[in-house]
Order: C-alpha cells, then structure tokens, then sequence
C-alpha cells in the first residue's frame, strides 16, 4: 500500500476578534481570568507568563517588562532568547 505525502498536523489556527470576546466573557469569573487577558492580548510564551511577577508591571508606563521565565525548576532571569522585551 502507498503510503501519500505526511500530512502537517501543526497547523497554525487563530481566533478572530469576536472568539476572543466570547471567550473572555465567558471566562470572565474564573480566578485564571488575568492571565488568559494577558495571554491574549500580548503573546506571551507561557514560561514568561509564568514568570511574570508584579515588579515586571509597569501601570504608569502601561507596559510589560519580560526578563525571566519559569520552569519545573523555579525562576530562571532569562528568557529563552536572553533578551528583555518590553510589550506595550
């Protein structure tokens, strides 16, 4: 039996607009609701998501500072290109 070319299982697949509100509306209660906002409207790997702390918050400045990452072994200071990024 011939076996056809491999087909791509990762394909790329994005929300538009309106399945973002209506995920967010109905997330809207749910105690994860921060991070799925800012998963959302900056993406962030998830590494640097879990490595966010309040000190990488810059609300005057309305700005994300990414600078470490976290993993199953805690903190690193780095993220995995070794640049900081600031996201609006």
């Amino acid at each position: 039996m011939a076996i056809g070319p491999k087909q791509d299982l990762w394909q790329d697949a994005f929300w538009i607009r309106d399945e973002i509100t209506q995920f967010l509306r109905a997330n809207t209660k749910d105690q994860l609701y921060p991070f799925y906002f800012v998963a959302i409207h900056t993406g962030m790997r998830l590494a640097e998501l879990c490595g966010l702390c309040w000190d990488r918050f810059d609300f005057r400045l309305n700005q994300i500072t990414v600078s470490r990452t976290r993993d199953k072994t805690g903190l690193k200071d780095s993220t995995k290109t070794t640049l900081k990024r600031i996201i609006p």
